[in-house]
């Protein structure tokens, strides 16, 4: 019972993030959505991973580690400002429609309401410890459903591998095997069929660094929510602290012109237990 009442709490705050922003304290009297009518009965769960030179990234051969320096400094001239320079497909980022798919929308086509919706969580953790290649399956998501109901239309689904608890040591994250393989666990494409095609999520995300496993180098699911103008969210953290169903997503990509991915600032909403 618990389930379906955070799941309905999420559906109404799905239903506003198409509308125009709510009246606040201008008396028109437009209703608030609940969190700002009541925002003690809501915990905000950042899923970001900080960003800085330090994390473990995806070893392409012409990626690189996050760089900054200073473009102003406080004891010269009172302010303190930098610039950075970064990959679009490093730390917490969003995977734009046409990172894997032409004729689909870089990042500053992605319309703001498809960034939001109720978050959906997949919990394989037990099955990743004794399997690093371990895939979400449309079975799984049809055990979620016998538990939860329905994955709503208009949903984020969320993996939650355990692999996020690898974030500090790049080696064991990456985890490359003897044949130069990255091993880690993802969905899989029947999961992902289902969930972008018959339950028309607006987009997938793990605590990983791809939604394809590290084997699967033909990289399915890209594929398959690309050509559908989906969009994808990696290196997600602190999936743990959400419930199966329930929560509100709020991800907030830049809006970078022509861009494949890039940074974002991903906060959960999640209700209060009573």
């Amino acid at each position: 019972m618990r389930s379906a009442a955070l799941l309905a709490a999420a559906a109404a705050l799905a239903a506003c993030a198409g509308t125009q922003p709510p009246a606040g304290s201008d008396g028109s009297g437009s209703k608030l959505p609940p969190y700002f009518a009541d925002p003690a009965g809501w915990e905000i769960v950042d899923l970001t991973r900080i960003l800085d030179a330090t994390v473990p990234f995806w070893p392409g051969r012409t990626y690189f580690p996050f760089e900054c320096w200073d473009l102003a400094k406080m004891e010269e001239v009172g302010a303190f400002s930098r610039a950075y320079r970064v990959p679009e497909h490093y730390g917490t980022h969003v995977d734009a429609p046409a990172h894997f798919a032409t004729g689909q929308a870089t990042m500053e086509g992605i319309p703001a309401a498809a960034l939001v919706g109720p978050a959906v969580v997949f919990d394989i953790r037990a099955r990743v410890a004794a399997d690093a290649d371990a895939t979400l399956t449309a079975a799984d998501v049809e055990a979620w459903e016998a538990a939860h109901g329905r994955v709503p239309e208009g949903a984020i689904a969320l993996l939650l591998t355990g692999w996020g608890d690898r974030w500090n040591d790049v080696a064991a994250y990456r985890n490359f095997d003897e044949k130069d393989r990255l091993r880690f666990p993802s969905y899989g494409l029947d999961a992902a069929r289902v969930l972008l095609v018959e339950r028309n999520c607006r987009g997938l995300g793990v605590d990983a660094l791809s939604v394809d496993r590290g084997i699967d180098d033909e990289f399915p699911v890209h594929r398959l929510g690309s050509g559908l103008g989906r969009w994808f969210l990696e290196n997600a953290a602190n999936l743990d602290r959400l419930p199966p169903a329930g929560a509100f997503l709020v991800v907030g990509a830049v809006p970078m012109r022509g861009a494949s991915g890039a940074q974002a600032r991903v906060l959960a909403f999640v209700p209060r237990g009573d």
